[in-house]
């Protein structure tokens, strides 16, 4: 059973967003779960909301399962720019990436690679003439 659990988690992206704003956020994630749907009644956009009583996070997070790839993407709208880090096995941010890509301009801004993961920082900004 462990072998199963740790092949499920190889799968996954840790995606973080940071300065950005709420709707841009949104955007991205929005354009995630349309590329990598979650399970019925799960959503990555939910995690936009706060808990009652917090402050808007500065950072948005969200973890990505690259097994359940879905449509391919053109185009999304943002209102500004935003970086976002991504952690993960090299072929699951390497797949997570090329959404990001086909959705968004983006600019790679730096990785750091591992024995098992990899750790990748873009820049996305949409794309121009949308």
């Amino acid at each position: 059973m462990t072998t199963h659990h740790t092949g499920s988690h190889d799968s996954h992206v840790d995606v973080m967003l940071t300065d950005c704003a709420k709707q841009d956020a949104g955007a991205v994630l929005g354009a995630l779960e349309a590329a990598f749907p979650t399970r019925p009644g799960e959503s990555l956009t939910e995690a936009l909301e706060p808990r009652p009583g917090a402050k808007h996070p500065t950072v948005w997070s969200a973890s990505i399962d690259t097994r359940s790839h879905g449509h391919e993407l053109g185009p999304v709208h943002l209102d500004g720019t935003l970086t976002a880090d991504l952690s993960g096995g090299p072929r699951h941010v390497r797949e997570v990436k090329k959404v990001l890509g086909d959705c968004f301009e983006l600019e790679e801004q730096g990785s750091v690679s591992g024995d098992q993961e990899v750790e990748l920082r873009v820049r996305l900004t949409e794309i121009p003439d949308h």
